[in-house]
């Protein structure tokens, strides 16, 4: 068990013709999926997704949202209420709206604990950025799994 999060391809660059196939658009998290083909027989998954990051088990994120709110003094952060909070979340969405805020705390832990901060939190950083990157490149938000 962990925590997994995707940004999948916007609809529009997959080169499908999607009103001649079956297939379903979620509205929330912008994931492609024939209607015919659930289990990813003809269509693997991962075509759908533009990245998907491992951010860790449990105890890794338990360890990251210590980390995280030892640096910033804090816990209320968006990284500690949308990311870190649990380590086996799914199902929850980070909206574009939510990008500027999330960047601006993956920035101040970059300059703030250079260094000083641990392999996984630096690898967290990394992976958010990517994932923040890719969700704006897809328009679509980061879907945790």
């Amino acid at each position: 068990m962990g925590l997994d999060a995707v940004v999948y391809r916007n609809a529009r660059s997959l080169g499908y013709d999607l009103t001649r196939q079956n297939f379903h658009i979620d509205g929330t998290t912008g994931e492609v999926f024939p209607e015919d083909d659930l289990e990813g027989v003809r269509h693997p998954h991962s075509t759908f997704q533009a990245i998907h990051k491992r951010l860790g088990n449990i105890a890794t994120v338990a360890h990251l949202r210590n980390e995280v709110a030892s640096a910033l003094g804090s816990s209320t952060g968006l990284l500690q209420t949308r990311i870190l909070y649990n380590g086996e979340h799914c199902g929850d969405v980070i909206g574009l709206e939510l990008l500027d805020e999330i960047s601006k705390e993956v920035a101040l832990l970059t300059e703030k604990n250079e260094g000083l901060r641990s392999p996984y939190l630096t690898t967290f950083l990394d992976d958010v950025k990517d994932l923040i990157r890719t969700a704006r490149a897809e328009n679509n938000p980061i879907v945790f799994t």
